[in-house]
C-alpha cells in the first residue's frame, strides 16, 4: 500500500494502488512504511511502535533514552531495513536495527547541537546527521559505536532534510543549509 498523512483531519490514508481506493485511518501516528508493510511511528515519549500489515499486531521498543521523543517526520528507513532518527532534545542520532529488535543511541558530542534527523546507510552501517547548532557533519558507526564530527566549510546551518546517495563510492550525503539557501554535498574521501 501507498500511505499519506492528512494533518488537517490527522488522520492517515492507505491507497491500494490496484483498485484506487483509499481507507481512512483515524489516530495514526506513524510516518514510515518499509518494504514489508509494516508501519513506525512514535506512541508516546519513549516508545517507537511497529505496526504491521493489517493493523492488527503491534510491537513497541523503548528508546535507552526514558522520554526520548522524536517526530515521526525524522523516521528514516536504511537500505538494510533499518530505521533511524534524530533525538531533538537528548542530542542523539538512534537507530531501531528491525532484525534484532533493539534500538541503539550514539550522543552526539557538542552539546545543544539540536538534531532534527538523521539518516542511515545500510551497506556500511553507518548513520548521519547533521545538526542545527554545531555546524558540522556528524557520522555514528553502528559497529565500533564511534561518533565523529566533521566541521562544515560554512557556519549557521538549520538542516531538517536530507538524503544519501548510495549510487557513490563512498556514499554521499546532500542538504540544503535553509538559512543561506546553499546545496551541500558532503563526502568523506575514499581510502
Amino acid at each position: 500500500p501507498v500511505w499519506t498523512r492528512d494533518a488537517l483531519l490527522g488522520s492517515q490514508w492507505k491507497l491500494n494502488p490496484d483498485t484506487g481506493v483509499f481507507t481512512q485511518v483515524r489516530n495514526a501516528r506513524w510516518n514510515l512504511c518499509d518494504r514489508e508493510g509494516n508501519l513506525y511511528g512514535f506512541n508516546g515519549r519513549g516508545v517507537l511502535r511497529k505496526t504491521e500489515p493489517g493493523l492488527q499486531k503491534f510491537t513497541d521498543y523503548r528508546t535507552p533514552t526514558p522520554n526520548a521523543l522524536a517526530n515521526e517526520n525524522r523516521l528514516n528507513l536504511d537500505t538494510a531495513g533499518n530505521v533511524w532518527y534524530g533525538d531533538w532534545e537528548s542530542r542523539h542520532i538512534a537507530y531501531l536495527d528491525t532484525h534484532a529488535g533493539k534500538i541503539t543511541e550514539f550522543l552526539v558530542p557538542t552539546p545543544w547541537s539540536l538534531i532534527y534527523n538523521a539518516i542511515g546507510d545500510g551497506a556500511n552501517h553507518v548513520g548521519w546527521t547533521v545538526p542545527h547548532h554545531s555546524d558540522r557533519m556528524v557520522k555514528a558507526d553502528a559497529r565500533t559505536g564511534q561518533v565523529t564530527e566533521i566541521p562544515l566549510p560554512s557556519r549557521g546551518y538549520q538542516i531538517r532534510n536530507f538524503d544519501i546517495e548510495m549510487t557513490a563510492n563512498p556514499p554521499a550525503v546532500w542538504f540544503m543549509n535553509q538559512r543561506d539557501g546553499t546545496i551541500v554535498r558532503f563526502q568523506e574521501y575514499a581510502e
